[in-house]
């Protein structure tokens, strides 16, 4: 059967424009959570979350993690610094390259936001049956995978 050409977008079923929709207010839900509590903002919670969780890493390595472009990394840095809550620290054995990784009072902010933000996530997800989630995660990554060979990203081969 020959799928019908469509030559109307009707955006409120286009699953792109949901998504971003979804995401925004998702955003906006948790974004409350490290805004008005911690006084983080959201690049700065996601460069927080990312070397929380997985640990020291080159300003390559966050900018891809992170999924932020290289300007908004090195200010998001800056920032961070300036709080106290990332420090650098130049390789020894390669000055060229610096590392990246949570201070004391970094790790402590994202200790204390990180239980905050999942109970917003079970929030979010409250209506969804315990099988409901977990289709959804499976079709997360089957769409993610999905993106990768349709769209890579740009430090990503097609």
């Amino acid at each position: 059967m020959k799928e019908a050409a469509f030559t109307v977008l009707d955006l409120e079923q286009f699953v792109p424009f949901r998504l971003v929709q979804l995401s925004a207010r998702m955003t906006k839900a948790v974004g409350r959570v490290y805004a008005e509590r911690f006084g983080v903002a959201a690049a700065e919670w996601r460069a927080l979350a990312v070397l929380g969780r997985s640990g020291p890493m080159t300003f390559g390595e966050l900018q891809e993690r992170a999924a932020m472009d290289k300007v908004r990394v090195s200010r998001t840095i800056t920032t961070l610094m300036q709080k106290e809550y990332i420090n650098r620290e130049v390789d020894p054995l390669d000055r060229r390259r610096i590392t990246l990784a949570l201070t004391k009072s970094g790790q402590a902010v994202y200790d204390a936001i990180v239980p905050h933000i999942l109970s917003v996530e079970r929030d979010i997800l409250a209506s969804l049956t315990p099988d409901e989630r977990s289709t959804l995660g499976q079709l997360i990554s089957k769409l993610e995978d999905q993106m990768t060979a349709v769209a890579p990203a740009e430090n990503e081969e097609p």
